[in-house]
């Protein structure tokens, strides 16, 4: 699959986590254990998510470490009681935190402050469907935000289709660095998530 071959090519390059765009995994057992097996033979954590709905964390081992799923997008807001999930892990020999969240929740700063409230340092997010450059650039602004606000790592990747991707990422209090936009590849960003 596309999301498979992005990851061997992320592994390659030297990624320890591979974040895809929303919609690169098809939402059936067979597509999950592919990315599952991807994971444990590159030795990559993955974030990987169906169109709007379900969020797939895997450990470097191939295990699934939690699944986010959420009602219809566009009608979903956080509330008191709402489940937001995060894994602690080893990346590249540094013992972290990670949580996960859908492009949707990046509208709301309560999604990512649960999140780094239960210990998240870095939180994960596949998003779709950016519509040109004033989308774009708003889904850089919340980024930013959200990472900001919360003192955490946040990376979004990005497909706006037609072989068009970014990836962004959020970095503590020093705001947003566009990684890569352009064609779709694999763009690396270097972050110390103690800092």
């Amino acid at each position: 699959t596309k999301a498979t071959d992005f990851i061997r090519k992320a592994a390659a390059a030297g990624a320890h986590l591979a974040v895809t765009p929303a919609g690169w995994l098809a939402a059936d057992a067979e597509a999950l254990a592919s990315l599952r097996a991807a994971a444990q033979e590159t030795g990559v954590a993955v974030a990987a998510a169906t169109r709007g709905s379900s969020l797939h964390f895997i450990a470097p081992s191939g295990e699934e470490l939690f699944l986010y799923s959420k009602p219809e997008a566009s009608n979903y807001t956080p509330s008191v009681g709402s489940t937001f999930h995060t894994a602690s892990l080893t990346l590249g020999g540094s013992a972290l935190t990670v949580g996960g969240l859908l492009e949707s929740d990046l509208l709301f700063p309560e999604a990512s402050r649960l999140l780094m409230l239960q210990g998240a340092q870095l939180i994960v997010v596949p998003a779709s469907d950016i519509a040109g450059p004033l989308r774009s650039h708003a889904l850089a602004l919340t980024t930013a935000n959200r990472a900001r606000e919360n003192a955490a790592v946040v990376v979004s990747a990005v497909a706006a289709g037609d072989g068009v991707a970014s990836v962004w990422a959020g970095i503590g209090a020093t705001g947003v660095q566009a990684v890569a936009a352009g064609a779709e590849g694999v763009a690396l960003v270097d972050v110390d998530v103690a800092k």
